[in-house]
């Protein structure tokens, strides 16, 4: 088996390049995710998550549209 015909990796590569991808970028296995720690957590810690969560579920309250001006 001979792969590839040369004329389809150059098509291959300049829509690598068309698209601003990496050479061979897709072809790559994805970097996988660092892990995390499974540990409890302290009751400080979980306060501070438990305030970034309110601000961030706060912030997301605000209305999706203002209502219609119908004076």
């Amino acid at each position: 088996m001979e792969g590839l015909a040369a004329p389809e990796v150059a098509d291959y590569k300049r829509w690598e390049i068309e698209f601003g991808l990496t050479t061979g970028s897709i072809s790559q296995p994805q970097a996988k995710r660092p892990k995390t720690g499974n540990r409890p957590l302290s009751e400080d810690e979980l306060r501070a998550q438990l305030e970034v969560h309110k601000a961030l579920m706060r912030d997301h309250k605000a209305p999706a549209h203002a209502p219609a001006d119908t004076s």
